[in-house]
C-alpha cells in the first residue's frame, strides 16, 4: 500500500487503474471526467509525500517514460495515471461528503424515487460531481483541480525536455570517425 492513502483510496487507485475498458466505442471525456458506478467511489486521498518530492518524481517520471519511449506513446501509463491522480488529490474536494450532504436534503417523501439527472457544487459554486440514470456518476474537474493537473503537465514536460537535451548532447560528444572519438562540443 502507498503510505499516506488510506485503505479506501488505495483500493480505490487500483481498480481504477487496473480496470478493464468496457467496450472499443468508450471513451473517458476530456481531463479527469470519469464514469463511476457509485458517488462513494470518489477519493479523498491524503497527500503520500511532501510537495517537494512531488515535483522531484513527476519530473522523474517525465524523464523515465522518455528513455523508456513510452512518453512518446499518447497512452499515459499506469504510473503516470496514479501519480497525477494522487498529485490532484491535494487539492480534490470531498466529492464523497458533498453529495452525500446534499442527497440528505432531498424532502423525505421523494428519497425513495430514482435520482434523474443532478449535477454536485462544492461551497465555491463549482460543479464536482454529476449523476445521469443513462451513463452514472461522473467526477468533474475543478479550477484548482485543472490548475493542478497544468502543473504537473508542466513538470512532466520539463523532464522530458532534459532528457532530450541529455541525449542530444550525449549523441553529439559521441559522434567518431574510423573508431576516433571527437567532442564536438568545442
Amino acid at each position: 500500500m502507498i503510505e499516506g492513502i488510506s485503505q479506501r483510496n488505495y483500493l480505490f487507485l487500483n481498480a481504477y487503474y487496473n480496470r478493464d475498458i468496457p467496450s472499443k466505442d468508450y471513451s473517458e471525456p476530456g481531463g479527469f471526467q470519469t464514469r463511476f458506478s457509485s458517488y462513494k467511489d470518489f477519493p479523498k486521498a491524503d497527500p503520500p509525500m511532501s510537495e517537494e518530492d512531488f515535483e522531484k518524481a513527476i519530473y522523474e517520471l517525465g524523464k523515465k517514460e522518455y528513455a523508456n519511449g513510452l512518453a512518446a506513446s499518447g497512452e499515459p501509463s499506469k504510473e503516470r495515471r496514479r501519480l497525477l491522480l494522487s498529485y490532484i488529490s491535494v487539492v480534490s474536494p470531498d466529492r464523497d461528503k458533498i453529495i452525500s450532504n446534499t442527497l440528505k436534503k432531498i424532502p423525505f417523501h421523494l428519497r425513495g424515487a430514482k435520482l434523474g439527472y443532478s449535477e454536485f457544487f462544492n461551497t465555491k459554486g463549482e460543479n464536482v460531481a454529476k449523476y445521469s440514470p443513462n451513463v452514472g456518476w461522473s467526477e468533474v474537474l475543478t479550477n484548482d483541480e485543472a490548475t493542478r493537473t497544468s502543473k504537473f503537465y508542466s513538470l512532466f514536460i520539463a523532464g522530458i525536455n532534459d532528457a532530450m537535451i541529455d541525449e542530444k548532447n550525449n549523441v553529439n560528444t559521441q559522434a567518431s570517425i574510423s573508431g576516433i572519438a571527437i567532442d564536438t562540443k568545442a
